[in-house]
């Protein structure tokens, strides 16, 4: 399972490159959308058990990110990242490309 790490980061919205503690990353063109129905695919978990996790009461809410229609709140990456065990730093930058 991934830590949270409480880094500053700043983005530069033209590129989708990121800077970390002075070091650049690139982020490859992806939409939240896609990224969370590439992973939530490949999770071993139910986007029931996932809505749980995430303190929700309906699952439709998952289904509901992965289609674009509603963006996943900030206070959710680290329950998310958990749920589908991703990197939720990778996962916050994935997120703030399109804030």
């Amino acid at each position: 399972m991934f830590a949270v790490y409480n880094e500053r980061w700043e983005s530069n919205n033209v590129n989708n490159t990121f800077f970390i503690l002075g070091v650049s990353m690139s982020i490859k063109n992806i939409t939240v959308a896609e990224f969370l129905t590439k992973h939530i695919n490949e999770s071993d978990k139910s986007q029931t058990e996932i809505s749980k996790i995430l303190g929700y009461s309906n699952p439709n809410i998952i289904t509901m990110f992965k289609q674009g229609r509603t963006k996943l709140p900030l206070t959710k990456i680290a329950e998310m990242a958990a749920a589908l065990e991703i990197d939720p730093i990778y996962m916050m930058k994935v997120v703030m490309s399109e804030y």
